[in-house]
């Protein structure tokens, strides 16, 4: 708690533990001011680690008059003002002399030559502000308490500008950067205890506003339309349309103030504090802690520059921490103009220049200062980097060496955000690692870090070593998710993530290889797999690229246990890649996998013959020879799925078939699925030859099947007979007459079931054989006679049959011929009506339009027609309709016509 006895409001500071997230408020006149969450101090650290700014002289003693004194400074473009002690106006040119680009020295040289001098005051007083205004052609000056405004083009000349006379007694000024009217040469002046704002044009000076202050106004800056005044123990901010006043807070000797941004400002406050103060009266930003008692203030982002006594002091209003500190005795003036700090002492004049941001940013990376070198590059446009694009790259260089940083801290979460955000080339980080890198890459120079390989970071240490490795693979397998198919290191990082995992997850290992768009180096990849006994992940990249003979080489000899991986699925992918491989191959490892399982192997030569390459099956069968089991199962495949045209596979199928039977004995149940088979084929197939078939039947007691290759041989009455006198089973006959004929086919129908009844009444047949085929005939006639032809079945019938045993089948019969008749009849009917249609359609599509004119008459009455109704002749004759007595003959020449059939 301080009182004072000039301030017209007690004031109160609290200091109030950070952890506590409280707020600091200045108590002035029964308002409150919130200034910000804060700790009373800050710890102040890394001034010895940034410099960002260096003394750059401009002028010394040797430019001035013994005695005189520097009181205030100007700096337009090039064009340097000094106001001195004994009231003169100097006025320099400057010369910037900039060091070559390929200079280790990046320092400007600044030179001044003198120009012009002007002498204000007649009395000898001191010039004590000076401010130019270039678009005007003018310069405004303070001196023995007079507002003066000079031209700059005419040697300096004092213009009478009307309303000029009336500003005396000013002892401070502040041009105003932010005006809130379109005329942007806004003044505002201190003038004892008023606040007067004016305008300035080229012929006058115009006051707009003047506001009544409730002490001597010492010091003031403005922005829009609020005035920031430091009266004599305190600060106010006035609203100069409303002339409302807001007190702040006293401030210890010489008041300290500058304008940061949009009505915002900062002031030296009690306790050696920085306060900045919106126009609101509210601090939005935590204060600044003083170093050094404050003299003067400038901004220049993201730094504020103090001016102390015995030195300037650079402060960063992101993060409120001291940065660098330069000594400077006698320090009497510092301004920001247009960008370019300058201080000044009684005697001599320099210029604070920034150090290039990469000098900066290389020294905090090299104290291991991160967030301070990332955030001094993502607040300074280097020079000589003015475009995006440029400048990006700048940036992405400080993160990656940033991140290089992090990692030999061990901050693998910080360094991993860097390398992703610097976009790292990955194999900058892959070359730290011996055993991971190639050695073929060349790292970029300069370097982005200090150290060699991860050795001299970990010296040793198998746990860190263990770690980096985990990191590297972690950051590798980011990219290589996240990046897409344009990611021009696939190669470089799928390497690097296999020899970082084949050691020790060989699960990780496969799933990697397996992956679809893995692209990892061939030759760098194979010694580490063999070394780690990876065999089924080496014959995977085998396979990857293309080397098919060494990948199934390694498959056989694991499927054949000459070799262990347990990850290897076995003889079942063995298989699926022989599928995959070159044909050539299959004929190589055909026998290997035909050994190892007949059953699973067969399955690689269908899925290889699936192209219906006739050769390619044949050679397949040829080379299945001497394994019956899988020959038979291709050939099943080949005829009955595939539905091969093939005539020789077709009779092979059922030569195997006949082989297998002629192995068994037809009464084993083990033939019985074989015969059923070999039946159905033969019954099915139009391609078999039943000639060369039959040759081999002849002595087998395969009646059934015999009977079959008479009936594909056209010779039905022999495989009838077969059926009917070798296996006593009529009804088998009958079947067959089913199978053969179609039932749309009625004719063959009706000839196969006659060749069936002749086979039933064979004169050559035993007694004892005849009487059960008589009463199966009998039977079959009742039943079907409606299918047979009455006039070629009844002359076969037997005498000595009754009437009444087949009287069904002759009731059947009549009925059947009596419709086929009527059937026939309107069958016929039809196809006359059918040709009718069709001659009259073809008519009228052919014929040419007859023409009647006016004048046509009747030539069998000579009269005119009276309405369009005629008959026409075949030969041109038209009469009317009563005179066309016979339509067949021409009533004038007497042709007879042939009538249209049907009509």
């Amino acid at each position: 708690h301080k009182n004072n006895n000039n301030c017209r409001s007690s004031v109160r500071i609290v200091r109030i533990p950070a952890s506590k997230h409280k707020a600091i408020h200045l108590k002035a006149k029964g308002s409150f001011v919130k200034v910000g969450l804060i700790e009373a101090r800050r710890a102040m650290t890394s001034s010895a680690n940034l410099r960002a700014f260096e003394l750059c002289p401009i002028l010394d003693r040797t430019h001035l008059d013994a005695q005189v004194l520097v009181e205030c400074v100007e700096l337009s473009g090039e064009w340097l003002f000094l106001g001195t002690s004994d009231g003169r106006l100097l006025q320099f040119l400057l010369h910037e002399d900039h060091p070559a680009e390929e200079t280790l020295d990046p320092r400007v040289q600044i030179r001044a030559q003198i120009v012009a001098e002007k002498k204000i005051s007649q009395t000898h007083q001191s010039v004590s502000f000076i401010r130019c205004v270039s678009a005007l052609n003018r310069v405004l000056v303070i001196c023995d308490s007079q507002f003066i405004v000079l031209s700059m083009s005419d040697d300096l000349v004092s213009l009478p500008l009307a309303g000029a006379n009336k500003l005396k007694g000013v002892h401070a000024a502040y041009i105003n950067e932010n005006p809130a009217r379109d005329d942007p040469f806004s003044v505002c002046l201190a003038k004892k205890k008023q606040v007067i704002v004016v305008t300035l044009s080229e012929e006058k000076l115009v006051v707009d506003k003047i506001r009544e202050m409730p002490d001597l106004v010492s010091d003031v800056v403005m922005d829009g339309l609020f005035v920031c005044a430091a009266l004599q123990s305190h600060y106010v901010i006035c609203h100069i349309e409303s002339g409302l006043i807001q007190d702040l807070f006293p401030f210890e000797g010489v008041p300290a103030l500058c304008r940061v941004a949009k009505e915002e400002f900062l002031l030296s406050a009690p306790g050696d504090l920085g306060m900045f103060v919106t126009s609101a009266g509210v601090s939005e930003r935590p204060p600044l802690p003083w170093a050094k008692p404050v003299v003067r203030l400038v901004f220049k982002a993201p730094y504020i520059i103090s001016l102390c006594s015995d030195g300037i002091v650079a402060y960063s209003i992101t993060d409120q921490q001291q940065k660098q500190s330069l000594h400077f005795s006698g320090g009497r003036v510092l301004g920001n103009f247009d960008g370019k700090i300058l201080v000044s002492s009684a005697s001599s004049l320099y210029a604070i220049v920034p150090i290039p941001a990469e000098i900066q940013i290389k020294s905090l990376l090299e104290h291991g200062l991160v967030d301070q070198a990332l955030e001094l590059a993502e607040n300074f446009q280097h020079r000589g980097r003015s475009s995006r694009e440029q400048f990006q790259v700048v940036l992405n260089d400080v993160r990656q060496r940033a991140g290089f940083v992090c990692l030999k801290k061990f901050d693998f979460d910080r360094a991993r955000e860097l390398f992703i955000r610097g976009q790292l080339n990955p194999q900058e980080l892959i070359s730290l690692f011996p055993d991971i890198s190639s050695g073929k890459y060349v790292t970029i120079q300069p370097p982005l870090h200090d150290f060699q390989s991860i050795q001299d970071i970990t010296n040793g240490n198998p746990d860190q070593e263990k770690s980096l490795n985990s990191f590297l693979e972690d950051f590798l397998q980011y990219l290589r998710a996240s990046e897409g198919e344009h990611f021009p290191f696939k190669n470089i990082v799928d390497t690097a993530i296999i020899k970082l995992v084949a050691a020790d997850e060989p699960r990780k290992t496969l799933d990697h290889i397996s992956s679809s768009d893995f692209q990892g180096e061939f030759e760098d990849l194979k010694a580490p797999l063999e070394s780690h006994q990876r065999f089924h992940a080496l014959a995977l990249l085998h396979e990857k690229h293309r080397n098919w003979s060494e990948a199934l080489s390694i498959w056989a000899s694991l499927a054949q246990n000459e070799i262990q991986d347990d990850l290897f699925p076995g003889l079942s992918l063995f298989l699926q890649k022989i599928v995959r491989a070159p044909d050539e191959l299959l004929w190589r490892y055909g026998d290997l996998a035909l050994e190892l399982d007949q059953d699973k192997a067969i399955d690689v030569f269908i899925q290889k013959l699936k192209s219906g390459d006739v050769v390619m099956e044949e050679k397949a069968l040829n080379f299945l020879d001497k394994y019956p089991d899988a020959h038979l199962k291709l050939l099943e495949h080949l005829v009955l799925e595939k539905e091969s045209q093939t005539e020789k596979f077709h009779t092979l199928l059922a030569t195997k078939y006949l082989e297998r039977l002629s192995s068994l004995d037809l009464q084993d149940q083990l033939a019985l699925p074989i015969r059923a088979q070999f039946q159905a084929f033969i019954v099915q197939s139009n391609l078999i030859k039943p000639a060369h078939l039959m040759s081999r039947l002849e002595s087998t007691d395969l009646h059934q099947e015999k009977a079959i290759l008479y009936g594909k041989m056209g010779n039905h009455e022999k495989a009838l007979k077969i059926m009917v006198h070798n296996l006593d089973d009529p009804q088998a006959g009958e079947s067959y007459c089913d199978q053969i004929a179609p039932k749309k086919d009625s004719k063959l129908k009706k000839r196969l079931l006659l060749s069936l009844i002749k086979v039933f009444l064979d004169p050559e047949l035993s007694p004892e054989k005849k009487l059960p085929l008589e009463s199966a005939l009998v039977d079959l006639l009742n039943r079907r006679s409606s299918e047979m032809n009455p006039l070629d079945v009844l002359p076969l019938i037997p005498p000595s049959w009754s009437l009444a045993t087949i009287l069904p089948a002759l009731t059947d019969m009549i009925a059947t011929l009596g419709h086929e008749k009527r059937m026939t009849q309107v069958e016929a009917n039809l196809s006359i009506g059918h040709n009718v249609n069709t001659a009259l359609d073809y008519y009228f599509a052919t014929r040419k339009p007859i023409e009647m004119a006016e004048s046509s008459y009747c030539m069998v009455t000579s009269k005119q027609f009276r309405e369009p109704v005629f008959v026409r002749y075949p030969n041109g004759i038209i009469v009317n309709p009563d005179q066309a007595k016979n339509l067949s003959v021409c009533p004038i020449t007497g042709q007879v016509f042939k009538p249209i059939k049907g009509t």
